[in-house]
């Protein structure tokens, strides 16, 4: 064997500090990416299983134990597959969530996405629509675009979810109802005259609070005299509409008005038909027939039917009973 003294002593010089440097960072890369998919794995498990506990499930039982490993599994390998880490479960996954693999592009559009899956994906993509539509759509992307078979896949996935939930929706409640429930919060607009604002307020509030208290509603006057009334008694809602409408409400001599009496005097009684319109009801004109005192007919609070007959010189309203009587007869 020829001795070849001159390769002897020969030192092989390259770059192993920086070689060691390189694995050295990709271990603690990889340590960091694994103790990273453990605790997302632990939080998402904890959280699946408090979630199961809460609503009634028995998380104590023999086949949840063994059930619940084995979604603990997927839960790591889909992660350690999503982050690049080779893993057993990584076909069985690819299978369940329907990943297509074309040009060494994966992907997959999932629906009803978790906290994790939002995360680590690139698109999250909201559409909200009917049967026959979408109605709107909302993206958040992390990558420059997407191609448009993905788009197609996505809105065909989102489209028979929707009418899953619409299926499932029509079963409870295929129609509006043609009432709303009695506890439901109801809203009713009306206008009055801006000269009859603080008149309706009253002094320091008194009126509206009173009427707000007795009626269990809340009522908003902006400047230019639209009020909004707001409650869940429709009831009460419509009574507080109809006292607001009577301050824009003009009398008309000949029509029949429904009426208060609110005070009685020894010549007649005092009738309200709305805030702010009172007038005389005098004795003469109580019925067709005569009456000796007014408090024989009427009584304060009575609600009586009158006919408005005139409108004077100072604007004073005249009643009578007698003239409803009279045309009754004719």
């Amino acid at each position: 064997m020829e001795d070849d003294s001159s390769t002897r002593g020969v030192v092989i010089k390259g770059p192993w500090k920086k070689v060691v440097e390189q694995k050295i960072d990709k271990d603690i890369n990889v340590r960091e990416d694994l103790k990273m998919i453990a605790d997302m794995h632990k939080v998402i498990l904890h959280q699946m299983i408090f979630t199961l506990r809460e609503t009634g499930f028995d998380i104590e039982c023999d086949e949840f134990i063994k059930e619940s490993g084995f979604i603990g599994e997927v839960i790591r390998g889909t992660l350690m597959r999503d982050m690049g880490y080779s893993n057993p479960m990584s076909n069985f996954i690819n299978q369940i969530v329907g990943i297509d693999e074309k040009d060494g592009e994966r992907y997959a559009v999932l629906s009803d996405i978790l906290g994790a899956e939002d995360h680590l994906g690139d698109m999250d993509f909201k559409v909200a629509g009917s049967k026959d539509g979408i109605t709107a759509i909302q993206m958040d992307l992390k990558i420059d675009g997407l191609p448009m078979d993905i788009m197609r896949k996505a809105l065909q996935q989102a489209k028979e979810g929707r009418s899953h939930i619409l299926d499932e929706m029509n079963k409870v409640l295929s129609a509006p109802k043609d009432k709303l429930s009695k506890y439901a919060p109801k809203m009713q607009k009306v206008n009055i005259p801006t000269d009859k604002i603080g008149e309706f307020i009253g002094p320091g509030g008194k009126n509206i609070k009173a009427i707000q208290e007795e009626y269990e509603v809340d009522i908003n006057i902006e400047d230019s005299g639209l009020a909004l009334i707001a409650g869940s008694d429709q009831d009460n809602i419509d009574k507080v509409f109809e006292i607001m409408s009577g301050y824009s409400m003009v009398p008309e001599p000949g029509k029949t008005y429904e009426a208060e009496v609110v005070s009685i005097q020894n010549y007649g009684a005092f009738v309200k038909i709305a805030p702010g319109k009172e007038g005389l009801l005098h004795i003469s004109q109580l019925s067709t027939e005569r009456v000796n005192k007014v408090e024989d007919v009427l009584k304060l609070g009575d609600k009586i039917k009158v006919k408005l007959t005139k409108i004077d010189d100072n604007n004073r309203l005249n009643f009578s009973i007698k003239a409803l009587e009279e045309k009754q007869k004719s």
